[in-house]
């Protein structure tokens, strides 16, 4: 006991130190606790906030997931970063005290994410900011948990802004800049300039990500090795590269056995870090995917892309407004109960894709893929 309080006094002071370091400027803590799609697509979002928000006049800290850490360090537009890591949160006295501590030091705190948490909600209202504002976000819309969760954590919040929710994302996020800071610009990916060059080992290769948020969204890897031959048939001078995590090396080796054309398929999964997985999206001829962050970060780059979309949230994410002029397209089989938020009641089998994403064909994703070629050289 001895020594946490020792710890937790010396992180105080420490945390008082810097405060005062830094007292010539607003502090404005951003969170952005979400997967890697949602942070690339509020990246063009972001860059508004640090234009109005000035370096010279604000002190903007993000608050984002371990996983995105390595991008959010790459990109100019907040001068510090803290790691959230939810599990550790929940299960250590000492890191969800040193959390919280640092956050008091918050002049003014943003949360432009729309799936509200309550846990991250009650975090922010233990900031004593003057302003914390956040997407004023209805049950039946977007959100995860029951209305009772969402009004409670509404009351950590000063400001919550109404939007149109009935728009892409990248809309809704420029939407919600747009309110913060009177700035209005034609809403647009992030160009993701700030990302290093990378030398490649690979050319001539589409990449191929059969792994998915859950199972349930991915698409049968047999699917995908019939659309690699496919395309491996017509192009000769093609390779396919399969990504995802360490953990989806095993879903890789899936898709590779299920093809003919073996030789020309590298498993790529678990091989390469955060950085040097936006560098393979670059240089790909193109992707095919489930609805996924390379996907996202694919529409960064303007690189040709086709994902297996399912009804979740369709066209919240993906696919992308027409006025963007990406090369990305979807393919759905589309059903009445699209935009359900994956509250999917004709999914009793867990390990099974859901309905929408098992019943696309591959001859229909076929033809897409053939659409796709047409406008590749």
């Amino acid at each position: 006991m001895k020594s946490f309080l020792h710890w937790l006094l010396q992180t105080y002071l420490r945390i008082k130190s810097l405060s005062g370091k830094e007292h010539s400027k607003t502090r404005i803590y951003i969170f952005r606790h979400d997967e890697l799609g949602d942070f690339v697509l509020w990246l063009g979002a972001a860059k508004v906030l640090r234009e109005y928000y000035s370096a010279e006049k604000y002190h903007i800290t993000l608050i984002v997931k371990p996983s995105n850490r390595q991008l959010a360090e790459l990109c100019p537009y907040w001068d510090e970063i803290w790691d959230f890591d939810q599990e550790s949160y929940l299960s250590s006295r000492r890191y969800r005290l040193g959390m919280i501590l640092k956050l008091m030091q918050a002049d003014i705190v943003i949360n432009p994410v729309l799936s509200h948490y309550l846990l991250i909600d009650n975090l922010i209202g233990y900031s004593n900011a003057r302003e914390i504002v956040g997407i004023d976000v209805k049950y039946d819309e977007i959100c995860y948990h029951s209305k009772d969760k969402l009004a409670a954590g509404y009351l950590n919040y000063t400001r919550l802004v109404e939007l149109d929710l009935n728009k892409h994302v990248i809309d809704i996020n420029f939407d919600f800049a747009a309110a913060l800071t009177g700035i209005n610009k034609q809403p647009c990916p992030d160009e993701l300039s700030f990302i290093p060059e990378q030398k490649i080992n690979f050319t001539d290769y589409f990449m191929v990500i059969p792994g998915a948020g859950s199972s349930a969204r991915r698409w049968p890897p047999e699917n995908f090795a019939a659309i690699i031959d496919a395309v491996l048939t017509q192009r000769q001078n093609f390779k396919a590269l399969i990504c995802g995590t360490g953990k989806e090396f095993e879903l890789g080796e899936e898709v590779k056995s299920a093809s003919e054309q073996k030789d020309r398929i590298i498993n790529y999964c678990g091989k390469s870090n955060l950085e040097e997985l936006c560098g393979l999206v670059k240089n790909a001829v193109f992707i095919l995917c489930n609805e996924c962050g390379p996907l996202h970060v694919a529409a960064c780059f303007k690189v040709p892309a086709l994902s297996i979309t399912g009804g979740g949230h369709f066209g919240l994410f993906h696919p992308y407004p027409d006025k963007l002029g990406l090369n990305s397209m979807a393919v759905s089989v589309r059903k009445e109960c699209f935009n359900c938020n994956w509250h999917c009641f004709r999914h009793p089998e867990e390990k099974t894709p859901y309905p929408c994403i098992e019943q696309i064909k591959v001859a229909d994703v076929q033809l897409a893929v053939n659409e796709l070629l047409k406008t590749i050289k």
